[in-house]
């Protein structure tokens, strides 16, 4: 038997073949190369980064290796670094040395291993990883970064109404009194989280306008746009907002749809093209259940990638590969519109009406500052 087909209780996420090595003290990446004759070693220039959330390390997704084939069938590579915020590391950590760590790797990619441009894949806290160094970095490598995806973008202080053990008043108040006092680096007691975690990170987590506080729904519009307009105002960049409507850790009364529209508004500030939302309406948080959400995401990615000259053509690239990529199947689509869709008359008769399918199985949403696309398969 083949090890790639090997099906063991810990290889749901893919088996990877690539390079494993130290980029900083203690800290290791793993980069997965497109396929190469034996003995030859081709380090491309063109990287793409995947940061997971809490208490994630390698493989942090499902669609690992879908992303893993999607990025080498584009020549790019895909690296997964362990950050110190890695697993349970996250808990004395920071978005600060996450940002501070990226750069490394960047500057050790760039030296050492050919590197020229990158894109970042944030899962979950790592969309805010993404945001914060689009924030912090130093320009000479924001400025090499290309394309942000942003996968469950989701609050972790809202989740806590979903799970009380993450941000009960109680444990809030202990850790603004430990931090007043200047011990934020203490510990919180074991009841306070579901891992260690000092009291200035759960307050980074849990307290409105914290650190890690840059999704929530219940910030005025204002609110967000302080929090997320810095990512508009970079023009060679392109960001893709990727929401689950099913996501487990976003309370039930939360229009999702509706905050992915205002979150992609705040990016984009007045008029800008820069963000893009894509819902996936049955996903999960990690797009673990629904039989192609692990697979469209990879796409949007690798659609915004390839073509950036314009904010029309990544989705008319989107549909193109969707269309051609058997796994995925027919679409049909249909148009909702708040204002006119400037976009659409690039897309050609093909893309505008796809083969129907007499039963759509599977379907999500297109959003841009012109409207919403969406989009059955």
């Amino acid at each position: 038997m083949s090890i790639n087909n090997m099906q063991t209780p810990f290889s749901q996420y893919g088996v990877l073949t690539g390079q494993l090595f130290l980029y900083g003290a203690g800290r290791a990446a793993f980069e997965s190369p497109p396929a190469t004759p034996p003995d030859v070693v081709e380090l491309k220039r063109k990287k793409c980064i995947l940061v997971g959330g809490l208490s994630d390390g390698l493989c942090p997704v499902p669609y690992t290796q879908d992303l893993e084939m999607a990025c080498q069938e584009n020549d790019w590579s895909l690296v997964q670094p362990i950050l110190s915020s890695s697993y349970t590391g996250f808990g004395h950590g920071s978005l600060d040395r996450d940002c501070a760590e990226l750069e490394e790797l960047m500057r050790f990619l760039i030296e050492y291993r050919n590197a020229e441009t990158f894109c970042l894949v944030g899962h979950s806290t790592g969309c805010q990883d993404a945001v914060h160094f689009l924030k912090n970095a130093q320009e000479d490598l924001r400025s090499r970064l290309k394309v942000v995806a942003l996968q469950a973008p989701v609050s972790d202080r809202e989740s806590g109404s979903v799970d009380p053990t993450q941000g009960a008043d109680g444990h809030l108040t202990m850790a603004q009194a430990l931090v007043v006092q200047g011990n934020g680096r203490e510990m919180m007691p074991r009841a306070a989280f579901w891992a260690p975690i000092t009291a200035q990170r759960f307050l980074d987590l849990n307290e409105k306008g914290g650190k890690d506080d840059y999704f929530s729904s219940d910030y005025t519009d204002a609110e967000l746009s302080q929090r997320l307009q810095h990512v508009g105002k970079h023009d060679d960049l392109q960001v893709l907002v990727a929401f689950s409507g099913s996501d487990e850790f976003v309370p039930s009364h939360i229009d999702k749809p509706k905050l992915v529209e205002r979150l992609v508004g705040a990016m984009n500030g007045n008029g800008g093209n820069v963000a893009q939302g894509l819902i996936l309406p049955t996903g999960n948080h990690n797009l673990a259940r629904g039989p192609n959400d692990r697979k469209i995401l990879p796409r949007g990615v690798t659609a915004a990638k390839n073509d950036r000259t314009c904010p029309s053509r990544p989705l008319a690239s989107l549909l193109h590969k969707l269309r051609t990529y058997r796994d995925v199947g027919d679409y049909k689509i249909s148009l909702r519109s708040t204002s006119n869709f400037g976009f659409i008359p690039n897309l050609s008769p093909s893309d505008r009406m796809g083969p129907i399918p007499s039963f759509a199985k599977r379907g999500f949403d297109w959003i841009t500052s012109g409207g919403i696309l969406r989009m059955y398969i």
